[in-house]
Order: structure tokens, then C-alpha cells, then sequence
């Protein structure tokens, strides 16, 4: 889960430092995002805890295979 923290931050500080990120040639695109992602790196506190919103959890149970025959529309 902690990339996706990273990344997040990632994408947020990109978007406020260049609005013209589709403009940029590829070689100052990944010279950019090598620095941003290394200060993010340097930034981010390995020992929190992260928590998961609850509507990012599934909501419905898995079906096992026995059971798929009984649900209408199932073959």
C-alpha cells in the first residue's frame, strides 16, 4: 500500500508544477519525475499505519463454484 500513497502524492505534485505535463518532451518528463519521486521517497513516513477507506473493500462475497449453477443467468 505504500506505493500507492507515494504515487498519489506523485501524481498530485505533478499536476500542481507543470498544468503542460502532456507538452513536455519525454526526456524532461522522466528527468522530472525521477526528482519527484525521489523527494517523495525521502518524504514519506514508512512507520504510519495506512487505513484503507471502506469503500475500497469489497463489498460482495466470493461464490464458490458449486454454487454458480444456482444464480439466474449462470450457465
Amino acid at each position: 500500500m505504500y506505493h500507492k500513497n507515494i504515487k498519489l502524492s506523485v501524481r498530485k505534485q505533478l499536476k500542481k508544477q507543470f498544468p503542460n505535463w502532456k507538452r513536455l518532451p519525454k526526456k524532461q518528463k522522466k528527468d522530472i519525475a525521477q526528482k519527484v519521486l525521489a523527494e517523495a521517497i525521502a518524504e514519506h513516513n514508512f512507520s504510519q499505519v495506512i487505513a484503507s477507506p471502506k469503500e475500497q473493500l469489497p463489498t460482495r462475497k466470493i461464490i464458490k463454484l458449486d454454487q454458480m449453477p444456482a444464480i439466474p443467468g449462470g450457465r
